[in-house]
């Protein structure tokens, strides 16, 4: 049956006995550590160690975490929320079928925390009402403010893995268009993107990593500008097995349709207008804020690779997403108005006081036909089209706000 706890009940098991048979499994799981214990030996490799201790006690350690959330979750209103029944593709014979398993969310108790003793949990991306159901009720929160020092430049268009054309496995003409931009960043340039896009772009001289693997790492701290090209989005599947097992022990049931809806979020804009967009969420608000930890944070923990808390110049962090994120915006572009500003930046840095400005002199620097186009007819309204020569500063002033990267 799909509700695991009312078969047991309709069995007639008790909740003594799902104890019982949990506390006869953590013994046989301490047995089978210590039986694999006597085949290690001094200088055995990490691997080996691993590889051993996963063959030994697998099974016990499924039956223990399995009795126990059904322990921990017997007498609460919503049932055994933490143990469903699904699918999984095994491969048989060299074919992949898919198999009904029992799947288990579990959460370990903090070993050595005592009720009133003090904890500080450092944690940049975390969320308070997360931290509270995974270590306690009590925990405070302190923010310690910071400014960052940089400027922000969020790019609304879509960035998904479909989008990039990764779930087809060869790159989207948005890809090459997003790379071939990049490229044309000047200055030391850090690239965050997903796993999977960076075999299929070439982002030039940049650092290139991705997301989840840049996390407590210092060796981007000299470049001047991050660009993050996408955003990290689990499975809503995911997300929902992380939420049944942060909110075990809560009484109120999660709302998990298995799939996310969209709604409109706002940025947070520095001059505090208002904008926004519609991106995926889940319905549950406690299953959002998982969401929200694992995606938004995630672009901001990204760019605080540049390490920003410092006087010296101001960073750029260039986000080609439309996904909102904590980070304030300075300025919120269009694709095309973020291409034709890189082309407007390269043609101002290469004049001296002036700057040659037709279609094709923006095309070559690497803007779109029609912000090309766009650009143009904006100079045509101000001048005659017969003096293509016009002063930097008025050229920047067309398109707003200041030249894209940092130039020499």
């Amino acid at each position: 049956g799909d509700n695991v706890l009312e078969q047991a009940k309709a069995r007639g098991w008790t909740k003594d006995d799902v104890a019982g048979y949990r506390d006869m499994c953590f013994s046989e799981m301490q047995r089978d550590l210590l039986s694999a214990s006597r085949g290690m030996y001094p200088g055995i490799s990490s691997a080996k160690v691993l590889e051993k201790l996963k063959a030994d006690t697998t099974g016990a350690t499924h039956r223990w975490r399995f009795s126990s959330v059904l322990a921990r979750q017997w007498d609460l209103p919503k049932g055994a929320e933490a143990i469903r029944i699904g699918t999984k593709p095994v491969a048989v014979d060299g074919k992949t079928e898919l198999q009904t398993r029992v799947f288990v969310s579990f959460k370990r108790e903090l070993a050595g925390l005592r009720e009133g003793e003090p904890v500080l949990l450092l944690d940049a991306d975390g969320d308070i009402e997360v931290n509270r159901a995974l270590v306690s009720e009590r925990m405070q929160e302190h923010v310690i403010e910071a400014a960052r020092n940089i400027k922000v430049v969020q790019v609304a268009t879509s960035s998904s893995k479909t989008a990039l054309g990764l779930l087809a496995g060869a790159a989207s003409d948005k890809l090459t268009r997003m790379a071939d931009a990049i490229r044309g960043i000047p200055g030391e340039k850090l690239v965050v993107t997903y796993l999977d896009a960076k075999p299929l772009a070439d982002f030039g001289d940049a650092a290139v990593t991705h997301f989840g693997g840049f996390l407590g790492q210092n060796q981007y701290s000299d470049c001047d500008t991050a660009i993050i090209l996408g955003r990290n989005l689990p499975p809503c599947g995911a997300i929902e097995d992380l939420a049944r097992a942060i909110y075990l022990d809560s009484p109120e049931p999660l709302a998990l349709p298995g799939r996310y809806e969209l709604v409109q979020q706002g940025y947070t804009m520095r001059d505090e207008s208002h904008r926004g967009a519609k991106v995926q969420a889940h319905p549950d608000p406690r299953a959002n804020r998982i969401l929200d930890m694992m995606r938004g944070q995630q672009t901001a923990q990204a760019v605080d690779r540049l390490r920003l808390i410092n006087d010296g110049k101001p960073k750029l962090a260039i986000i080609l997403d439309s996904t909102p994120t904590p980070l304030p915006v300075d300025e919120l572009l269009t694709e095309t108005g973020f291409e034709t500003r890189l082309a407007v930046g390269k043609l101002v840095s290469q004049g001296a006081g002036f700057t040659v400005v037709n279609q094709g002199a923006l095309v070559s620097a690497g803007c779109s036909a029609k912000g090309a186009e766009k650009i143009i007819k904006s100079i045509s309204s101000m001048a005659d089209s017969n003096v293509p020569e016009l002063p930097p500063s008025i050229l920047t002033s067309l398109y707003g706000g200041e030249v894209l990267g940092h130039y020499p």
